[in-house]
């Protein structure tokens, strides 16, 4: 009796119950299994008549590549460029949008923040679209206007996008441009920028910009991974990136030598590339026509920009690697001390470079450009030294004639010898020839001083010890590469030379100065 008065307080019955939904597998075909026959209800899915359900067919994706071997690049032995056209079109809106902004001009406009992962067109808002038609236009022009990275990058890619509308020859110099104008800003942009700036010449067959990227060579060497490609072409020019490719190809820097700075600062960095840009042609030339060490690597064009299908690319590379040719590193740093050599005898210098392994040939061209230089240098001290009272016996008329000029000469040697029949001639003294090692570069007061790990280091060195040598580098917290760069800077401050050279087995102290070595590693 108390159980069913209980009950009437139990409104569980009058709830209405759920439905447990019946979980189906995952499957992509579409079921109308549940789906009865007839009119559908409201509730209910009309059938699908799989007969008319259709996708439209994606375009077929083609392939066609184009080689081609650079005539100007000396390391670069070929170049294959292979373009992709069907398939997806990504980013085919961006394209039309910047054919469509291409003919508008800005005009000078107040600042607007503007910010996009990765930026186009229809991020824009109307201020920030007139703003960035002013940036373009300063740009072009060459001047720094205040900007986001956004807007730079949304120039980038305006320029890769359009070849057929922005000329290639003009496109790279816009490029440049606007790299050297922002990279202390922007900084993040270096490495990409130099891939970019590659990618776009090698796509298009131009030649590398050396002229417009000289003043920022340093940054594009510290940015690029594929030196090369930019150091390549330097051998065609007397400057610029010449120096450059010699501070990547020689173990020794003519540039941080004892002399290389204040009075002589102009006749090194002058003189020293312009007699090796012959040089550095054959060398080169030669490299890039031998068989063995090259190098092939394929990359994705303009990787990490936005591009859209007109400017898909993939760039096959085949080269010689700086580092991959030890011979040439040996060849080119024997010609450097060489021409150093020659360049301290005309400024008399007494001090010698220890040379090794240079050429005959390379001597011959080398020794030609300072016979000339030394020809220019002795007139023009002539013309300096010469008393202001000689003008004055200048004759009036210039025009003498060879018989005349005899007859003179004659007279005076008959003259000569009446007065001082028993003075001859003495012959002058004979220069130290550059190719002979001459007295060895003085300390000037205290001698640099090493530091523990670089005088374990050296004595390793000298010991042949390669195990002790890369503990010592260890030690210091730096590789052996490193630690013989720094050895050798101190070297060419203490000695006027580096000690340590590239052999075929590994780095060795260089012979000539194995006594020196000794005695530095002593003084501590």
């Amino acid at each position: 009796m108390t159980d069913e008065r209980d009950r009437f307080w139990d409104l569980s019955d009058l709830i209405p119950k759920k439905k447990t939904p019946r979980l189906a597998p995952f499957s992509h075909e579409v079921s109308f299994a549940d789906v009865k026959e007839g009119r559908p209800d409201d509730d209910q899915i009309e059938p699908i008549d799989r007969g008319t359900l259709t996708f439209p067919a994606l375009p077929e994706q083609t392939e066609e590549s184009v080689s081609y071997v650079p005539e100007r690049n000396r390391l670069v032995t070929n170049v294959t460029v292979t373009r992709f056209s069907g398939g997806y079109r990504f980013y085919e809106e961006f394209r039309r949008d910047a054919l469509a902004l291409s003919d508008l001009t800005g005009a000078p406009c107040d600042y607007v923040p503007f910010y996009s992962s990765m930026p186009q067109y229809a991020h824009l808002d109307p201020a920030q679209k007139a703003y960035y038609l002013w940036f373009r236009e300063a740009v072009k022009r060459g001047e720094a206007v205040r900007c986001d990275e956004s807007y730079l990058r949304l120039l980038i890619y305006e320029i890769l996008n359009l070849p057929d509308l922005i000329p290639p020859k003009e496109g790279v110099v816009r490029l440049i441009t606007l790299w050297r104008l922002y990279r202390e800003r922007f900084p993040g942009l270096n490495m990409q920028l130099a891939g970019w700036v590659a990618d776009y010449c090698l796509v298009h067959r131009l030649a590398c910009p050396i002229a417009e990227l000289r003043p920022i060579m340093d940054v594009v060497m510290g940015s690029t991974d594929f030196r090369e490609y930019y150091l390549g072409e330097a051998a065609e020019e007397d400057d610029g990136g010449l120096g450059a490719l010699l501070s990547a190809l020689s173990d020794y820097s003519f540039a941080s030598g004892k002399y290389a700075a204040g009075e002589f600062a102009a006749l090194f960095s002058e003189h020293i590339p312009a007699s090796l840009l012959p040089v550095l042609k054959r060398l080169l030339a030669e490299e890039k026509t031998a068989k063995d060490g090259v190098i092939k690597r394929t990359r994705k064009a303009f990787l990490g920009a936005l591009c859209s299908y007109v400017v898909k690319y993939e760039i096959t590379v085949e080269y010689r690697s700086f580092s991959g040719s030890l011979s040439l590193r040996r060849r080119v740093t024997a010609a450097v001390k060489y021409a150093e050599n020659r360049l301290r005898a005309l400024l008399a210098i007494r001090s010698r470079l220890a040379v090794t392994g240079i050429e005959e040939w390379a001597k011959e061209t080398i020794d030609a450009y300072f016979d000339r230089l030394a020809v220019k240098m002795k007139k023009e001290r002539e013309y300096r030294e010469r008393p202001e009272y000689e003008a004055r016996y200048d004759a009036a008329d210039r025009t003498i004639s060879s018989s005349g000029a005899d007859a003179i000469e004659r007279a005076s040697w008959e003259n000569a010898q009446r007065l001082a029949p028993e003075e001859i001639d003495e012959p002058e003294p004979v220069p130290v020839t550059p190719d002979e090692p001459g007295p060895r570069e003085a300390s000037d007061g205290e001698a640099v001083a090493l530091s523990p790990e670089q005088s374990a280091f050296l004595l390793a060195m000298l010991a042949h010890d390669g195990k002790a040598c890369a503990d010592a580098a260890r030690k210091a917290g730096v590789s052996v590469d490193g630690m013989v760069e720094r050895v050798n800077e101190l070297a060419a401050e203490q000695f006027g030379d580096i000690l340590i050279e590239s052999t075929e087995d590994g780095y060795a102290v260089i012979e000539d100065y194995r006594e020196e070595v000794a005695k530095w590693t002593e003084r501590r």
